[in-house]
């Protein structure tokens, strides 16, 4: 994701509009609240850590639309662990251990510059280095199944991989010729597929919802248009705060402030479908209107994760 040769081209569309126009979506703005988050203390205690499993830098222009050509941002792979009483899970897979290999092999030779990253340790071998048992991961639930967030699957063949089965069948329809998909990430016949729909009905302003373990804490939602199923991932904790890991829907948290689309390029390159992510993007914008303390983490924005906890043996990048 590193687009620097492109400055120049770039700078020639400064003066187009950024921001995306929020008023052809009154849809987004109907909510219904948990009524369990009224009494956070009653939720389960979970806790959760960003496993960093690689990095990069890049214009923060690249990022969002009106960004500027001349700061760099640091960006970060990560998977995130979640550990929770009924079982602990994995948000995303990360980069798993034969990303050189796979990149070298599938990312179109012109591509290989855009997308460029400093491998760091995959989700599996982070958790043994910080004495974390991998076969406790009893699920990983997929934002989408691009190849920087599909990677570790294969490196925790007991646990269940959790995605609607519609982004699977997206996924090895479109790998053979679409960058983004790496096959040889979810093609092993012995994955423990479990396919979900979203059948908890309205939370928050998205008209549907899957409550993970039942009991508030976990809540996964739609976000299309990065990808067809792309979904966000609510944590809510025993002390309060709420988070959103909002995958790939915007790659910046200004992405959802301003709200502000992709650059044009990034987003030619990345997202399936524009009008159905621009009504996303226009939710998670709305709901933080409405919640100012929840934070909404997009998966590479490193700046909006540096003072949240990190598993040690991870790296983050400084974007130097």
């Amino acid at each position: 994701m590193s687009f620097l040769p492109l400055t120049l081209c770039g700078l020639a569309l400064m003066s187009c509009s950024t921001r995306i126009d929020i008023s052809p979506y009154p849809s987004a703005r109907v909510f219904l609240s948990d009524p369990r988050l009224e009494q956070p203390e009653t939720l389960p205690e979970v806790s959760f850590r960003f496993i960093h499993c690689g990095s990069n830098s890049t214009l923060e222009a690249f990022l969002f639309r009106g960004g500027s050509w001349f700061q760099g941002r640091p960006l970060t792979f990560p998977a995130i662990l979640v550990e929770h009483p009924k079982g602990d899970l994995l948000i995303d897979a990360g980069l798993g251990p034969e990303i050189d290999h796979q990149f070298d092999e599938e990312m179109p030779f012109l591509l290989k510059p855009l997308m460029a990253f400093d491998p760091g340790p995959d989700p599996r071998s982070a958790l043994q280095t910080a004495g974390f048992d991998p076969d406790r991961i009893r699920h990983i639930l997929l934002t989408h199944l691009h190849w920087d967030h599909a990677g570790g699957i294969e490196s925790f063949p007991k646990a269940q991989i959790w995605h609607p089965e519609e982004g699977l069948l997206e996924a090895r329809t479109l790998a053979p010729e679409d960058s983004a998909y790496f096959r040889e990430q979810f093609d092993d016949p012995d994955i423990q597929w479990s396919f979900h729909d979203f059948p908890d009905g309205p939370y928050e302003n998205f008209h549907r919802s899957f409550d993970f373990y039942g009991d508030g804490s976990i809540v996964l939602v739609p976000l299309a248009g990065h990808t067809a199923t792309s979904l966000g991932v609510f944590l809510n904790l025993r002390d309060g705060r709420r988070f959103l890991f909002s995958g790939d829907t915007t790659w910046s948290v200004e992405g959802f402030t301003r709200p502000s689309h992709k650059f044009w390029l990034s987003r030619w390159l990345v997202d399936a479908d524009v009008a159905t992510l621009e009504y996303a993007i226009v939710q998670v914008h709305l709901l933080m209107q409405r919640y100012p303390q929840l934070r909404v983490i997009p998966s590479h924005d490193l700046e909006a994760m540096v003072d949240l906890p990190n598993l040690p043996g991870g790296r983050i990048s400084d974007g130097e």
